[in-house]
């Protein structure tokens, strides 16, 4: 999917950044995440289970290229 955002002469570099940036949210997200499963029960693996359907909203809505038959 990224080759189809960038130029390939940038490439690398939106690779490398998007990686950066990965491995910076994974640290950050950590000790939220293992704090709210301390809490126990049913209601932490709710809200964690919630999380993905949150961020799909939070993605526009993009239609076909081209029209009928792309």
């Amino acid at each position: 999917m990224l080759p189809d955002l960038v130029d390939h002469r940038h490439l690398g570099l939106f690779t490398g950044a998007l990686s950066s940036l990965s491995g910076l949210a994974v640290l950050a997200a950590g000790a939220p995440v293992g704090a709210l499963l301390d809490l126990g029960g049913p209601l932490p693996w709710l809200l964690l289970g919630a999380l993905p359907l949150l961020a799909l909203g939070a993605v526009p809505a993009t239609g076909p290229k081209g029209g009928a038959g792309g």
